[in-house]
């Protein structure tokens, strides 16, 4: 039986069944976050003991220098923008800010408990604007075709070991997103010019995402196109957009 009494035991714990089909990967990956939402939430989305006071203020920062300077370059009348999709949302942290921008937004995790979590806490801080959705860890089901306008990750793909995972994500991205929409992703890349590496069996760190796999992955999908992409300082960083 598993020791949880130190918040890092569970991070690194690797399983044997690497050869596994996604689903079955994408449901350890929902038992394993689960756990460490219930052992310390704030602790596993920011990386560090908090209180509610510096969880937001990190959320913030994050915010406007992850999302807000990308939201304004491609959506200067906010006003246009009904949905957006968050994906990984955890318990809420940037979702406060997002939703100042929109319409709605779709706070969407794994995990159900950090979900329960995000809703308790946005609730109290008297915002209303925000749909809650579990996913299964692969693909967006149960959110509409053609519904969102702007899709977001961050700090999410990083914990992903299956690649494969990653490109299940970005066909249903194509799905949800509306004609002309955009998708903000953030992967890692400490081996962005050579060939992927895969932590299948890991469900916290994640695999390594490079230009020519991205590439690939999207021109195997079709109807999607890479407007930009980046590799700073061991991060992958790629905007796309829906034909």
């Amino acid at each position: 039986m598993t020791d949880y009494s130190s918040n890092r035991i569970y991070d690194c714990l690797i399983t044997k069944d690497e050869e596994g089909s996604i689903e079955q990967f994408a449901e350890r990956m929902k038992n394993d976050w689960n756990k460490r939402a219930e052992r310390n939430p704030i602790f596993y989305i920011i990386g560090y003991d908090a209180e509610e006071d510096w969880l937001r203020h990190s959320g913030k920062l994050d915010f406007n220098r992850h999302f807000l300077p990308r939201f304004e370059q491609f959506y200067p009348n906010a006003d246009a923008v009904l949905t957006i999709l968050e994906i990984g949302a955890g318990i809420g942290r940037m979702t406060e800010y997002i939703a100042s921008k929109c319409v709605r937004v779709i706070a969407a995790d794994i995990s159900p408990e950090f979900l329960r979590e995000a809703e308790k806490r946005l609730n109290a801080l008297d915002i209303h604007n925000v749909f809650y959705k579990e996913l299964n860890g692969y693909s967006l089901e149960g959110i509409e075709d053609s519904t969102v306008d702007l899709a977001f990750e961050y700090i999410v793909f990083q914990h992903i070991g299956s690649f494969d995972i990653i490109a299940s994500y970005l066909r249903d991205i194509k799905r949800v997103l509306k004609s002309g929409g955009y998708f903000l992703m953030h992967a890692l890349a400490n081996d962005a010019h050579g060939e992927n590496t895969t932590n299948l069996g890991n469900t916290f760190h994640g695999c390594n995402v490079t230009y020519q796999l991205m590439q690939d992955t999207i021109d195997e999908i079709k109807g999607l196109e890479i407007i930009e992409q980046q590799i700073t300082n061991n991060d992958y960083w790629g905007i796309i957009r829906k034909k």
